[in-house]
């Protein structure tokens, strides 16, 4: 491949690693508003006083909470996924443009590699660890949200009514 083909190629990686990470960032933002109204919602519903005797409004908010929380965890999960993939890519797309055919050959870090090539670097990063991955809100944000509805609905059958006998 001749230099202007290498270019050609890794803007084209770069612009779908972009294209993955603008559609993270607009799923959380909708995960986020469709959260928001759903515990607003909740509190508009309770008012002042925990309403007992209707929690009918808590089960359907919470239903939903959860079902979104699920799914959107899912597809923010199948979406970061895809930008590891594009990066694992990026990487050994790198060291094979830098070495020819044999990886092997080529032991220095992607950032070289890229330099060595005339193309900039992706600012972007691997987390050496699985907890330091699931810490990012694309994954960790659902579990809250989707335990937070679970916890309010535990609270509204065992616990609340205990403290009203």
């Amino acid at each position: 491949m001749s230099q202007s083909e290498i270019k050609d190629y890794f803007d084209r990686m770069r612009r779908l690693i972009e294209h993955e990470d603008t559609l993270e960032m607009q799923r959380l933002q909708s995960l986020f508003t469709i959260q928001t109204i759903l515990f607003g919602a909740l509190a508009f519903t309770l008012g002042d006083k925990v309403q007992l005797n209707k929690p009918v409004f808590l089960y359907i908010l919470a239903g939903v909470g959860i079902v979104s929380s699920l799914s959107f965890g899912t597809v923010l999960w199948l979406g970061s996924r895809a930008i590891t993939n594009l990066l694992d890519h990026w990487e050994k797309i790198a060291d094979l443009t830098l070495s020819g055919t044999n990886p092997r050959k080529n032991t220095a870090p992607p950032d070289v590699a890229c330099d060595a090539l005339g193309i900039p670097p992706i600012i972007g990063f691997h987390l050496p660890t699985s907890f330091q991955a699931w810490v990012l809100p694309s994954r960790f944000a659902p579990w809250v949200f989707g335990v937070a509805w679970v916890a309010l609905l535990l609270l509204q059958r065992y616990i609340i009514p205990e403290a009203y006998k």
